[in-house]
């Protein structure tokens, strides 16, 4: 079993509106082409299940391009595939991959892009992003991924198409040789060639949604279309969200490795009135949750939140509550 912090879920503001992508779970052969985005499920350790889940998000470069904001709801899967394979959705562990290899390559990715997924501490948190490498030390990983999804392809092709084995998700026994594990490795790191653990776990009582980001990682010495750097930190894309209904969306980042810092806060009360100030962060968003004594045993997801949220430009700024209650309790999410 993997342990995480339990994550705390908040307000997203989105610049633009919500939408699915790509088609409906269809009951036919489990299909896979280079660049596409495979996504794993698996429980590991004592909560091993009987099973694995390897869902095709179709081609990264559909992640690459997305407007800042864009809400993609994926429906290459569904909750009944996943309780199938796990029975609940506690201690539930996923991550999403993708690479270039000679014969898929594409204007703007290289051999051995990838793309790879780095779990979340804290909602509110962007992951550290990773750091770019060559391309004959990520030669390795392309060859796990390509893998995957070639061997879920031919387990596929060996059983019958139903609802657990279709075009765009495929369940196999955890302990077959052609398994996601079999290439993602015991600690998510793609069998110790990425050398970072990829995969999100959610709690022992998945109750509030989980995050996880998406990194494009172009080998150096090639230019990256987001950041224009041949080096460097990798261009982020954007998180995935697992809510404990199994529902998974993607949110388009930046483009840019651009790391949210938790806020820190100061107090000054007056009378009946509270301002709650902090450092802002150029383009973040930030909301103010609040409850009295008596919410302290609710979960601040469910705490009331401020009207007004504060962009973020560098500055010092400020939220102002005003309240009768006597002891009042605050937490700010920036996202």
């Amino acid at each position: 079993m993997k342990f995480t912090q339990r994550s705390i879920c908040g307000i997203l503001i989105f610049a633009a509106g919500v939408f699915s992508i790509l088609q409906s779970v269809q009951a036919a052969p489990f299909t896979y082409a280079g660049r596409d985005l495979l996504l794993t499920f698996r429980k590991t350790g004592a909560n091993q299940g009987t099973s694995e889940l390897l869902v095709n998000l179709g081609q990264a470069t559909n992640f690459s391009t997305l407007a800042q904001g864009t809400v993609i709801t994926i429906s290459n899967f569904n909750y009944l595939q996943l309780t199938n394979a796990f029975g609940d959705l506690n201690d539930l562990s996923f991550s999403a991959g993708a690479c270039v290899k000679f014969a898929d390559i594409a204007p703007g990715y290289p051999n051995n892009t990838l793309w790879v997924t780095n779990p979340r501490v804290t909602n509110s948190v962007q992951s550290t992003p990773y750091v770019r490498v060559s391309s004959g030390s990520a030669q390795n990983v392309t060859g796990k991924i390509a893998s995957m999804g070639n061997n879920g392809v031919s387990y596929s092709g060996q059983n019958t198409s139903n609802q657990f084995n279709t075009a765009f998700a495929v369940q196999i026994p955890a302990g077959s040789p052609i398994a996601p594990s079999v290439n993602l490795g015991v600690l998510g790191d793609y069998g110790g060639s990425f050398g970072s653990d990829t995969e999100k776990t959610t709690p022992d009582i998945f109750a509030s949604p989980v995050r996880s980001d998406l990194y494009e990682l172009v080998p150096t010495g090639n230019v990256d279309a987001h950041t224009g750097m041949t080096n460097g930190d990798g261009a982020y894309l954007g998180y995935f969200e697992l809510k404990p209904n199994g529902t998974l969306t993607f949110t388009a980042g930046t483009g840019a490795a651009v790391v949210i810092p938790p806020p820190a806060l100061t107090f000054v009360r007056s009378n009946t009135v509270t301002w709650i100030s902090l450092t802002t962060t150029n383009n973040a968003t930030y909301t103010l949750h609040y409850t009295n004594s008596a919410g302290l045993t609710t979960s601040v997801t469910n705490w009331p939140v401020l009207n007004t949220n504060l962009s973020g430009d560098g500055s010092i700024q400020s939220f102002q509550d005003t309240s009768t209650d006597p002891n009042r309790f605050y937490s700010v999410e920036a996202h």
